[in-house]
């Protein structure tokens, strides 16, 4: 996994297909965690099972970072 201030690149796969993704998280900035390299490693995801391929890392919600969150007033994220 690897994160730029606008994206999360990761790769995954789902019943022996890996798919390599990128999720744009320009407007969940504040969600991210400070240093951005404590996040790359091992994380979890969502995914449809409809279709695989449709998945994401961290919406306002939920995170799949194995890190605490930024500093975002409403955060809720472990």
């Amino acid at each position: 996994m690897e994160i730029t201030d606008t994206l999360i690149h990761y790769t995954y796969s789902v019943q022996g297909v890996s798919y390599s993704a990128s999720q744009d998280v320009s407007a969940l900035h504040d969600w991210l965690p400070a240093e951005r390299n404590r996040a790359i490693g091992v994380a979890s995801l969502k995914f449809s099972p409809k279709n695989p391929a449709n998945s994401m890392v961290l919406c306002e919600e939920w995170s799949g970072l194995r890190v605490p969150a930024g500093t975002h007033p409403d955060a809720k994220l472990a």
